[in-house]
C-alpha cells in the first residue's frame, strides 16, 4: 500500500492574498472590503519605476507598499515595492500612461499577523502561524516528529 502522503507547510505569515475568498470571505463582515482601502489619484510623474501620484489622501508612508496601483484607462495593474509620502516605486513601469491619468492604488500587506490586526482588522482571518518557533523545525527528523513513508 503506497500511497503520497500531503505536504504540509506552516509558516509564521499568512499565505492568503489580500482581499481574496480566505482572506476576506465576506468583505467588509469578517474580512477587508478592498473598496475600504483603495485611493483614487492621478499620475503627476512617472521616471522609469518612480512614480508620483497626486494623493494618497493622508495616508503614512509604507501603508501602500506592497500593495498594488491599476491605471484605469487601460486595466494595467502593478506591484508596489515602496511608498513614501505620494512617491511610489513599483515592480515594473506602466507602459503608455501619462501625467492626468487616473489610477487605483491599493493598501498593502506584509502578511505579519500585526499588520493583520492593526491596519485591517482581519485578524480571524489570518493563515500563518505566528508563534511557530522557528528554533525547531518539527518536519526534520530531529524535530517534534515527522511521519516518513518508505
Amino acid at each position: 500500500m503506497k500511497i503520497k502522503l500531503p505536504v504540509l507547510a506552516a509558516q509564521r505569515l499568512c499565505n492568503h492574498r489580500l482581499f481574496d475568498a480566505r482572506c476576506a470571505p465576506n468583505p467588509g463582515v469578517d474580512g477587508p472590503a478592498e473598496a475600504s482601502f483603495q485611493v483614487s489619484c492621478a499620475l503627476v510623474s512617472q521616471s522609469g519605476t518612480t512614480l508620483v501620484v497626486s494623493t494618497l489622501d493622508g495616508h503614512p508612508d509604507g501603508w501602500a507598499s506592497l500593495g498594488d496601483v491599476v491605471h484605469v484607462a487601460s486595466g494595467e495593474r502593478r506591484y508596489i515595492l515602496r511608498q513614501a509620502g505620494a512617491t511610489l516605486t513599483l515592480h515594473s513601469p506602466f507602459v503608455g500612461a501619462s501625467p492626468g491619468d487616473a489610477l487605483a492604488v491599493f493598501a498593502g500587506c506584509d502578511h505579519a499577523i500585526g499588520t493583520c490586526r492593526d491596519k485591517f482588522g482581519n485578524v480571524s482571518n489570518f493563515g500563518g502561524h505566528p508563534e511557530m518557533t522557528t528554533s525547531i523545525n518539527p518536519w526534520l527528523p530531529k524535530g517534534l516528529g515527522v511521519i516518513e513513508q518508505t
